[in-house]
């Protein structure tokens, strides 16, 4: 297992299904100005839940993004 990663987020791909080769993963969310609620639960809640050993940060969010993000972890609290 590879210890980090940064990837660089963008419109197109499933390129999240790659993250459990890595200890830690950094999304980079330069340019993206929104991201949909089944992409922020896809990665933050199901990987997160389904892959407990991987870290997931991201850097360069903008505030709806972060919005978006913290929704999805605190439903991956809640058990949801």
């Amino acid at each position: 297992m590879a210890m980090k990663t940064l990837f660089r987020v963008h419109k197109h791909g499933d390129y999240w299904r790659d993250f459990e080769k890595f200890k830690e993963v950094v999304l980079d969310f330069h340019d993206v100005t929104t991201i949909g609620q089944a992409f922020a639960d896809e990665v933050f809640r199901v990987f997160n839940n389904q892959h407990p050993e991987v870290h997931l940060m991201w850097v360069n969010a903008h505030a709806d993004i972060e919005k978006m993000i913290h929704r999805a972890l605190a439903a991956s609290a809640n058990g949801k």
